[in-house]
């Protein structure tokens, strides 16, 4: 968190276009541009594998962001 609070200090950051957000995961404060997870709700794609499918739109769309977020990784990996 405090790598991101510097940079949004920095003006040469480039911050999300208006509309558009940049996917970060739970360790990261709530703010505008940044889409994290819901907190209190099952995240990891661990958590979905033995279990029940997602219920509720919190656990939907942690289990979407997380899926993404694997993606991304995979592609920086």
């Amino acid at each position: 968190m405090s790598v991101l609070t510097e940079c949004l200090e920095t003006p040469t950051y480039p911050h999300p276009p208006e509309g558009k957000y940049y996917l970060v995961d739970s360790g990261y404060a709530v703010k505008k541009g940044y889409l994290g997870p819901y907190r209190n709700a099952r995240y990891h794609l661990d958590e979905f594998k033995d279990s029940a499918a997602p219920t509720g739109y919190e656990e939907q769309f942690n289990f979407r962001h997380s899926s993404l977020r694997n993606v991304i990784e995979r592609a920086f990996g």
